[in-house]
């Protein structure tokens, strides 16, 4: 009977989105009455159907926007998102101002009319609800999301081909072979390197989406801070 209701509910909703309007009180009392008598286990089913049916709007796709300045009403549509970089290796810089207007008196009106200001990183987010009229003015790119796990799992980064090594202390001629290696983030967010000789740090390597090339030689002690990708380099040859 609960999963009756359950499936009864989301027609509901379904017709009430289409239009049917006039009795939205009426409506929206029926749906918290019938929220109320559901199972806590129909309630975890309902919630599932409406963030997958959410997830596949096109309104849900993941907005990224570039330097510049966005009103929403007009270039973003009124809601709650979740703002994150597109890029590990940099902040997305936002600034958020209740109208156009407070934006150009900005000077003038000494910080009134800024309502958010705020750096944003990958994986991080930050919820923001933007309301008609609101002026952002973006630094560097940003992605907004409808919703978290969105925003969350927005970057994505493919290691290239090569050994996996994950973060440890290596002997060079006994863990690792001599040889000219490329040094990749295996996980596309920052990663680090020190090498050392007789005990001594000679070299600290840091990458993001880029590589480093280095020359290791026997006995050398490689401290890996984070998991990485190695590429030995093969031996060039001339004719």
């Amino acid at each position: 009977m609960r999963r009756i209701i359950a499936f009864v509910l989301i027609l509901l909703l379904l017709f009430s989105a289409i239009g049917f309007t006039e009795e939205a009180d009426f409506s929206t009392q029926s749906y918290q009455d019938m929220i109320a008598s559901l199972e806590y286990e129909s309630l975890l089913a309902l919630s599932s159907a409406v963030n997958i049916e959410l997830a596949s709007r096109p309104e849900a796709a993941p907005l990224v926007l570039t330097d510049g300045m966005y009103l929403v009403g007009s270039d973003i549509a009124p809601g709650t998102y979740y703002f994150t970089s597109p890029d590990p290796a940099q902040y997305g810089e936002v600034m958020i101002y209740t109208s156009r207007n407070t934006f150009e008196n900005r000077y003038t009106q000494s910080g009134e009319g800024l309502i958010f200001r705020f750096n944003v990183s990958t994986p991080d987010t930050k919820r923001i609800i933007l309301e008609s009229g609101n002026l952002i003015n973006v630094g560097y790119s940003i992605v907004l999301c409808s919703d978290k796990e969105s925003a969350e799992n927005y970057f994505t980064y493919t290691p290239p081909e090569g050994t996996y090594v994950p973060a440890g202390i290596y002997t060079v001629g006994t863990d690792i072979l001599e040889g000219i290696y490329r040094f990749y983030t295996a996980t596309g967010y920052e990663a680090e390197v020190e090498i050392y000789e007789r005990g001594k740090r000679i070299e600290r390597l840091e990458f993001y989406s880029d590589y480093e090339t280095y020359r290791l030689l026997e006995n050398y002690e490689i401290k890996v801070n984070d998991d990485i990708i190695m590429i030995r380099q093969p031996s060039l040859s001339f004719e």
